[in-house]
């Protein structure tokens, strides 16, 4: 990782993963869609991921189960 998300890219990137909508997240918050949409650009350079899955795993609050292969040991 970069250097660390601020405080307020983890609050409007929590909105936007609580609404489901970079729009909807820039209404609850007052802000315009392109000033959200930067945000979390900003946010998935600093975790050095590129979507909203490996960014909100990266923080802690999604774990994602390892894949098996069809037919690997278990």
């Amino acid at each position: 990782m970069t250097a660390q998300p601020t405080d307020r890219e983890l609050e409007i990137f929590a909105t936007v993963m609580r609404l489901h909508s970079q729009k909807q997240a820039a209404a609850a918050l007052g802000l315009s869609p392109d000033g959200v949409r930067m945000a979390t650009r900003r946010l998935y350079a600093r975790l050095e991921v590129d979507c909203a899955a490996a960014a909100a795993e990266r923080l802690g609050w999604l774990r994602v189960p390892e894949c098996r292969r069809e037919g690997a040991e278990r």
